[in-house]
C-alpha cells in the first residue's frame, strides 16, 4: 500500500500517527516528537461537513441543498468550534504543564547538584612562644 497524500489529506493507505503512537508505546518508546503528534491543526469551517458529505456519499447517500443538510451543516460547524476551542485549551494546558515541569526540573537539579568545595580557611599562624628569655634578662 503506497503513503501518498491527495489534497492535503491523508488517503486510505496511509496509518494514522496515533496508532503509531500507541505501538511505540506499547514498546515503551515514546518521545516528545510522537507526543506532539497528538496535537492537530485547527480544523477549517466546513471541512468536518465535507468529510461526512464525501464519506455519506461513497456509502451511496447524497446530501442535497434542503433543511436536512443544512442542520447537518449547523451541527458539523459547532462540532468544528467545540473542536478547535478544545484543541486551543490543550495547547494552553501542554503550555503551563511544560513550564511547571522544567520549573520542577530545574528545583531537582539545584537539590540534587553536587555542593562546591568550601574555600579553604587561612591556615592559622603558629603559635607564639610563650616564655622565650628575653635578651636582657642573661
Amino acid at each position: 500500500m503506497a503513503r501518498h497524500r491527495v489534497g492535503g489529506r491523508r488517503t486510505w493507505g496511509e496509518r494514522h500517527p496515533l496508532s503509531l503512537l500507541q505501538q511505540r508505546a506499547r514498546r515503551g518508546i515514546v518521545t516528545l516528537a510522537d507526543a506532539n503528534r497528538l496535537f492537530m491543526k485547527p480544523l477549517e469551517k466546513d471541512e468536518l461537513f465535507q468529510n461526512l458529505s464525501e464519506f455519506l456519499k461513497r456509502k451511496g447517500i447524497e446530501l442535497k441543498q434542503g433543511s436536512y443538510a443544512q442542520g447537518i451543516q449547523k451541527g458539523c460547524t459547532l462540532l468544528t468550534g467545540t473542536v478547535n476551542a478544545g484543541r486551543r485549551g490543550l495547547e494552553c494546558a501542554k503550555a503551563g504543564f511544560d513550564k511547571k515541569l522544567d520549573r520542577m526540573r530545574q528545583l531537582i537539579h539545584e537539590k540534587t547538584a553536587p555542593k562546591a568545595a568550601a574555600a579553604p580557611s587561612p591556615p592559622e599562624p603558629p603559635p607564639q612562644a610563650a616564655a622565650s628569655p628575653s635578651p636582657s634578662q642573661s
